[in-house]
């Protein structure tokens, strides 16, 4: 039997062409739109929120904003608040204004993204506010890392107004009642040690209304988990009204 060929190269054409349109067809689909702030500060999530003033207190390498000369020129002044987005190793990984001029901003965001903070590997990164004042008092140019406390509340309760994400450095402080665990006789006999971590939600009252374990030996997650439940914090606040915060807190268990 003679074999055509031609045909056969015809056919085979056609079959890769309607392949190549298939293809088209599906890349050519359009997407889903996407904003691009999304994903940028997720929460409760692996970054976690912590004040502004905490935020400030670890940096450890800056610079503060050069004023713009057009700005000074045309006398433009006032406060600039970003919301920055820190990774683990202390480096400034995104921001979103939130407040200001844009001149002031783009000055501000170009400083800010230079920033060094204190690393914090417990943490896949933390996010918070960076308030500047840009100020021409007295004719002279002056940057300054504050802003007005109101502003700063208003901005961080608009942020989290029902439940704050903080780390758990920060929330340190309004530890009012601390009961240490007992170290466990097995664990102890078995030379086991370590560091448990604990995602805590703290009501208004400063109860600890819901503990799980992150990470941390089989052995130990019960005593820790039994201690920090008894654990009292005075209640944070936002505006004068006490909210909920979600944090980590961990419990180290060492020979």
């Amino acid at each position: 039997m003679k074999i055509n060929t031609t045909a056969i190269g015809i056919f085979i054409l056609v079959c890769c062409s309607l392949i190549l349109v298939c293809c088209s067809l599906v890349l050519s689909q359009p997407k889903a739109p996407q904003s691009p702030n999304a994903s940028m500060f997720p929460c409760p999530g692996n970054y976690l929120y912590v004040p502004a003033s905490y935020l400030i207190a670890n940096r450890t390498d800056y610079a503060m904003p050069i004023y713009p000369p057009i700005a000074v020129q045309a006398k433009i002044q006032g406060d600039v608040v970003l919301k920055v987005l820190i990774d683990d190793r202390g480096n400034v990984k995104g921001f979103e204004p939130k407040k200001g001029n844009p001149i002031l901003i783009a000055a501000a965001a170009e400083a800010v993204s230079k920033w060094k903070f204190k690393p914090d590997p417990d943490q896949k990164g933390v996010e918070g506010l960076v308030p500047l004042t840009f100020s021409l008092e007295g004719g002279s140019p002056l940057v300054k890392d504050t802003g007005p406390p109101e502003l700063v509340d208003l901005l961080e309760a608009s942020l989290r107004v029902e439940k704050l994400c903080m780390a758990g450095p920060a929330m340190a402080g309004y530890l009012l009642h601390r009961v240490d665990p007992d170290y466990p006789a097995t664990a102890k006999a078995g030379h086991i040690q370590g560091d448990v971590v604990i995602e805590a939600l703290i009501d208004k009252s400063g109860n600890i209304v819901g503990a799980k374990v992150v990470k941390g030996h089989p052995m130990l997650v019960g005593a820790a988990l039994e201690a920090v439940k008894q654990w009292r914090y005075s209640p944070y606040k936002i505006g004068g009204e006490p909210v909920e915060v979600e944090t980590f807190i961990t419990v180290r268990f060492h020979m």
